[in-house]
């Protein structure tokens, strides 16, 4: 799956690089830095979060014929079968918000990386906090 993730990220850059920089522009503003961070044990969104994502939904607004997949993670603690469940709880979330802001629920399909694929190898509360997310990719048109 991540093989085609990246590939669709790659096509959309390439094509946002052909249509000018004011595409790019707004791109690298909504989903640079594009996941959002979840206190420990937790899938409620934050005034934070919800600004990062803000972003994401009007630049989905303005581009509708894009497809999103939201990725929620988790850190290394609790069992395999506890953070696959934490980390859809988080994935969810993000796209409840997504389609009440009026995105339309069949372009984004939510995915739960559990704590596979960590962003951090710390072993360590820092570390932890970084795994803790959810992760925008745009992966088609």
């Amino acid at each position: 799956m991540k093989k085609v993730l990246v590939g669709g990220l790659v096509s959309l850059l390439l094509g946002c690089a052909q249509q000018g920089p004011s595409k790019c522009e707004l791109y690298n503003d909504a989903f640079t830095g594009n996941k959002v961070l979840f206190a420990f044990d937790k899938s409620e969104l934050t005034s934070e979060t919800k600004k990062t994502l803000d972003k994401q939904i009007k630049w989905l607004k303005d581009n509708p014929s894009k497809h999103v997949v939201l990725q929620g993670h988790t850190d290394v603690r609790g069992s395999d079968e506890y953070n696959l469940r934490l980390g859809q709880k988080r994935a969810d979330a993000v796209k409840k918000y997504f389609v009440d802001a009026g995105i339309n629920p069949k372009r984004i399909d939510a995915v739960s990386f559990g704590k596979k694929d960590p962003i951090s190898k710390e072993n360590n509360p820092r570390g932890w906090a970084k795994n803790r997310n959810e992760i925008t990719l745009v992966i088609s048109e």
